[in-house]
């Protein structure tokens, strides 16, 4: 039902934008158009009074008017320069004397370049986007019965004059009729889209919910347990987080169950304080994510984070336990004869190793059946010096020391296999080690 909504969705929101931009073309009006704003008669009052009058640049003005008149963009799209085909111009009855003239725009960026001639401002042909006004100023002197605004565009063949003065508001895209259609069906159309894509893509945007559930270190988690929804992560789901207590030093060991070919979670480790756990990262494609045993440097709760994985589609089930993988430690001779065993998925065992220079630190590593073991030894000063895996174990641990100090050699297992296992000095072996009957 989700998916039909969402295609639903989708259908809307493709054609409500379709029909938007439809409509947008459908009302496109190309149009300017100009009011007179104020006409000042400057000499009416002063007729009379004996040597008062209006001078300007030296010269007696007889007839002064003053005369504001605004040019505007009523079309819901630009005009360029390109679109016109006349230039713009003030015409003024003849005989009148254009003596003063100055344009200013709203906005600041909207000029124009100004020519007079005889009875008429020349405007050019000025850039106006919609609602652009210009604001022509011009100080005549004469007799003036009327004025009009000329020019001719694609689009329009004459300049209109509008009826009343100017209220000084600029009449935005949203007061046209068309203009709320489209930004309506525009709203439904992201309204729709940004609902699929929150319903059938939860993981490029904010999800459903976060499932927290609360477990103990040798637990196991999968499929309802420790609660409803834990081991599965369903479409709409954010991630599943398990809280657990552990002690400073605690080394952690996550290990994933289920090792499915088509599902690959991506693990995380946070202290309570919020801080990652550093080195405690998986990510898989497909198969087992099982992240590298992690001791804890902090005392207190952790929270253990599933999530989807970058190439894993839901839903998926998934299961894990939670090992303290404790290290065993011991100290060894170079003819010592040492029975080991990993007894539980995540195990490490390390032997301390005193040699001096020159020494050789040779032994066979001899697994039972079902360990997979692989070994490492590093020099005093950390170094790792030899290695060996699940296919080279046959090999034998066979090197010589560089310096004299103490040598780590590390026996763990691969693939969570547990079992015995025996380190043999060189030239021994597991049935000469065998007690004599």
């Amino acid at each position: 039902m989700e998916t039909f909504l969402g295609v639903l969705g989708a259908v809307v929101g493709i054609l409500g934008l379709v029909l938007a931009f439809l409509s947008h073309r459908r009302h496109q009006r190309t149009r300017i158009g100009y009011r007179l704003v104020a006409d000042s008669h400057l000499g009416q009052n002063i007729n009379g009074i004996e040597n008062l009058g209006i001078h300007y640049d030296g010269r007696v003005l007889n007839q002064p008017r003053l005369m504001v008149l605004e040019i505007i963009n009523t079309g819901n799209v630009p005009v360029r320069h390109e679109d016109y085909q006349d230039d713009l111009k003030a015409k003024f009855p003849a005989g009148v004397e254009i003596v003063w003239s100055s344009v200013h725009g709203t906005p600041s960026s909207v000029t124009a370049d100004v020519r007079v001639a005889a009875d008429t401002v020349d405007l050019g042909r000025p850039l106006l986007n919609a609602q652009d006004v210009l604001t022509l100023q011009v100080l005549v002197n004469g007799d003036v019965t009327g004025v009009e605004i000329t020019g001719r565009a694609a689009g329009f063949s004459e300049v209109e004059r509008l009826a009343g003065p100017s209220t000084g508001v600029r009449r935005g895209l949203l007061g046209s009729p068309s203009s709320i259609a489209l930004v309506t069906l525009m709203s439904i159309a992201l309204i729709a889209t940004a609902w699929l894509v929150y319903k059938l893509w939860p993981a490029t945007g904010e999800k459903n919910e976060v499932q927290k559930f609360t477990v103990d270190v040798g637990d196991m988690i999968a499929k309802g347990r420790p609660g409803k929804g834990a081991g599965e992560l369903v479409t709409g789901s954010t991630a599943d987080e398990y809280t657990f207590s552990a002690q400073k030093g605690m080394r952690l060991y996550v290990q994933q169950l289920d090792c499915d070919a088509t599902f690959g979670p991506a693990l995380s480790l946070r202290h309570a304080n919020g801080e990652r756990v550093p080195n405690f990262s998986s990510e898989s494609t497909a198969g087992c994510a099982s992240a590298k045993p992690v001791e804890l440097e902090k005392p207190g709760r952790y929270t253990l984070r599933v999530a989807q994985g970058a190439l894993s589609s839901l839903p998926q089930t998934y299961s894990f336990k939670l090992w303290d993988a404790p290290v065993g430690k011991r100290n060894i001779g170079l003819n010592n004869e040492i029975k080991g065993s990993i007894e539980q998925p995540g195990g490490r065992d390390e032997f301390t190793i005193d040699a001096e220079a020159g020494d050789r630190i040779a032994f066979d590593l001899k697994p039972d059946k079902g360990l997979q073991p692989k070994w490492s030894l590093r020099s005093p000063d950390g170094r790792e010096i030899g290695k060996g895996d699940r296919f080279l174990y046959a090999d034998p641990i066979d090197l010589n020391a560089e310096e004299s100090g103490k040598y780590k050699l590390v026996v763990e297992s691969e693939q969570d296999t547990t079992g015995d296992y025996f380190l043999l000095p060189r030239r021994k072996t597991v049935q000469d080690s065998q007690p004599r009957k």
